[in-house]
């Protein structure tokens, strides 16, 4: 609902200035409240991917894939589920 964007704000202002421990926060008080925000998913799992969570990257990448996404967007969550489900068998 369009009602529930600003929810959402405070983690899409952290993301741009580079804050991204701060905005996977703020995307987790969000979801909190719609969590059925399959781009509120998206935006929490590139940040803790860019602030170095990987695994729970991969679970929120896993949590985007399961609801409505842009076919775009779509694509790159399932590129990311594959590339960082196998970063550990590189090893």
């Amino acid at each position: 609902r369009a009602d529930a964007e600003p929810l959402a704000l405070p983690a899409a202002i952290h993301y741009n200035l580079d804050r991204h421990r701060a905005s996977a926060a703020e995307y987790r008080k969000a979801l909190q409240f719609q969590p059925v925000r399959g781009m509120w998913w998206f935006g929490l799992a590139v940040a803790l991917e860019l602030d170095g969570q990987s695994t729970q990257a991969l679970e929120a990448f896993q949590g985007a894939a399961e609801l409505p996404l842009d076919k775009p967007v779509e694509n790159y969550v399932k590129q990311r589920i594959h590339i960082l489900s196998n970063k550990d068998s590189n090893f």
